[in-house]
């Protein structure tokens, strides 16, 4: 069983999850047909900071080797993002009223005794 001792690790943690869950719900063949809007790293990273006051709040790395991370800003608009290893990240989803659900997770990991 895995423990989540810090608030920082839980929301890293439950926003990866989410990510990760978003991103296979939303990849269908139909959606291979056009290709997301796609830059090099640091060039996405800096347009979501400029453009939409987005920072990373979540990462995880994929089975595949592909970084997956949520960017959010204090409004609540967010992206989420897929990094490849050779440095080209592509948007997945983007939205707004952006959310943790620790408190999901906090009941997940809950010791029954």
């Amino acid at each position: 069983m895995i423990t989540l001792r810090t608030p920082k690790l839980r929301t890293i943690c439950a926003a990866t999850v989410a990510a990760l869950v978003l991103f296979a719900a939303s990849y269908t063949p139909a959606h291979s047909q056009s290709q997301p809007p796609c830059a090099k790293a640091a060039k996405l990273r800096a347009s979501l900071t400029q453009t939409y006051a987005e920072v990373p709040v979540a990462a995880g790395v994929g089975d595949t080797g592909v970084l997956v991370e949520v960017f959010a800003s204090r409004e609540g608009s967010f992206t989420i993002v897929v990094t490849h290893p050779t440095g080209i990240s592509c948007l997945l989803a983007t939205g707004r009223d952006f959310m943790t659900m620790l408190d999901r997770l906090k009941l997940a990991n809950a010791d029954p005794a």
